[in-house]
């Protein structure tokens, strides 16, 4: 059994680097042909990274797959929160902010 590869990056610049990684695990061949891409970041609560995923990183992400791949792209997530629904928590760390933004693009 293949136990796989783990591939690790600096966090800056989170640009190159992280294009660098998607690029050296070969995503772009991995994914050829697939239709529907769920991104699931950790948004557990209104928290600042690193306990949540930065919306940067997920920037640089939809960037790199929309320049690999024509799949439908969705980013999911469902929040541990006591106190907020999902929404307020995509809201409050930015992640409303950049459908929007994608959706525009």
């Amino acid at each position: 059994m293949n136990s796989g590869t783990i591939y690790t990056i600096g966090s800056s610049p989170l640009e190159r680097n992280l294009k660098q990684l998607l690029d050296t695990c070969e995503l772009a061949k991995r994914i050829q042909g697939t239709k529907r891409i769920l991104i699931k970041p950790n948004l557990v609560d209104v928290l600042p990274p690193p306990i949540t995923t930065p919306v940067e990183l997920i920037a640089v992400l939809i960037d790199y797959l929309q320049s690999v791949s024509d799949a439908e792209l969705i980013i999911g997530e469902g929040t541990a929160s006591a106190q907020y629904d999902t929404h307020h928590v995509f809201a409050q760390l930015g992640y409303v902010a950049l459908a929007s933004f994608q959706c525009r693009s």
